[in-house]
């Protein structure tokens, strides 16, 4: 658990605490603000920022993290082996689904989150604020 904390941590550090103000997208990073994602697939490092909507698809071997912020909205699924970690701050809304018996989710919860789980493998983590 303190080897995922602190790969998250290094994550954020690298590309940087990006507000909604700044209104810029770095899709080679996956970092993105206040934009719509029509269907992002196995892209091992999203960073959702100010009021994004956006549907996310992991399969196959894909080991992943979103960070989800301020106001996002967005479905991540999660299929065969993919492994994918989610921290959601703020007010997003997300809707996690897996399907089979060996993709997993694991959501860490910080602040007003909401989350919605559809299937088996999915373990949710609250942080509080």
């Amino acid at each position: 658990m303190e080897k995922i904390k602190e790969i998250v941590r290094l994550f954020l550090l690298r590309v940087g605490n990006i507000s909604p103000k700044n209104k810029r997208h770095n899709v080679a990073k996956g970092v993105f603000v206040d934009a719509d994602i029509q269907q992002l697939r196995n892209m091992p490092d999203v960073v959702l920022n100010g009021h994004c909507r956006a549907f996310l698809e992991y399969d196959g071997y894909t080991v992943a993290r979103v960070v989800a912020k301020h106001t996002t909205k967005a479905s991540i699924n999660v299929d065969e082996m993919a492994i994918v970690t989610i921290d959601a701050y703020g007010d997003t809304k997300l809707t996690v689904a897996t399907f089979g018996n060996k993709a997993q989710a694991l959501i860490f919860k910080h602040g007003n989150a909401e989350i919605e789980c559809i299937g088996q493998g999915i373990r949710i983590v609250e942080k509080g604020n």
